[in-house]
């Protein structure tokens, strides 16, 4: 995985040659990286060797080993700590958004084929995450539910406790890429709001979220996947009429 991720990195960062982080002649050394990195440092927050010990397992220059920490460094997969040194932050693709929404130069179409796929991919995997889903994790389901009510009904964004609803509504999946595709979401739309009106602050669209729990409360997914379906609905069809408008 962090090869194809890596090989998708190198094509984005690449777009401007004023950034200097990895011009094509670069790629092969960013790879070798990668894979290096894929092999040895697989867990997060594994601290990496000084460079001088990189650059002779892999063969290479330390100032082209140091262009290839840096595209690593800008999509998050490798922190930098005063003293400390780098550390393997680990694949996540809401930290790869985050470190690469300067180059996407997203709008609101970005955000609203990226919800494209959150809606294929959440109603899909709402069965298999509902039959797992605590008493305390349905609690605290209704309890963020309810806030956003209320933060809609005063016209203010709920955007950070809808985050929160859909990260603990799959979270017994334990799916890392699941994880960081939601987060890429939340990442593009911070960076997109400034130019639409939020759907979050509809008290119709949040009501949803209370629904979808009373739902799953009651066994009946079928209709907790049909009251997800619409919430996505609605958002799309704002989503969709503000990038009409932009």
């Amino acid at each position: 995985m962090l090869r194809s991720w890596a090989e998708g990195v190198g094509q984005v960062v690449r777009v401007s040659d004023n950034q200097g982080v990895l011009p094509r002649e670069k790629d092969a050394i960013f790879l070798q990286l990668a894979e290096l990195i894929e092999a040895r440092y697989k867990q997060a927050s594994s601290k990496l060797p000084p460079e001088g010990d990189l650059a002779t397992e892999l063969g290479v220059g330390r100032q082209r080993l140091r262009e290839a920490l840096s595209a690593l460094e800008l999509v998050g997969a490798i922190s930098v700590r005063k003293g400390a040194g780098r550390t393997w932050e680990g694949f996540n693709l809401g930290r790869y958004a985050d470190g690469l929404l300067p180059f996407l130069m997203a709008g609101t179409r970005t955000a609203r084929e990226l919800l494209e796929v959150r809606h294929a991919l959440e109603t899909a995997l709402l069965p298999k995450t509902a039959a797992r889903l605590s008493e305390t994790q349905l609690d605290r389901l209704r309890n963020l539910a309810e806030g956003m009510v209320l933060e809609a009904e005063n016209g203010s964004s709920f955007a950070h406790l809808d985050r929160q609803f859909h990260r603990l509504l799959f979270e017994p999946l334990e799916n890392d890429t699941l994880n960081g595709l939601l987060d890429s979401f939340w990442v593009i739309y911070e960076g997109v709001k400034s130019k639409v009106q939020p759907a979050a602050e509809d008290p119709s669209i949040a009501a949803m979220h209370g629904n979808i729990v009373e739902a799953i409360s009651q066994g009946d997914i079928q209709r907790a996947v049909y009251e997800l379906d619409a919430h996505f609905y609605g958002v799309e069809q704002k989503l969709a009429t503000d990038e009409g408008a932009s």
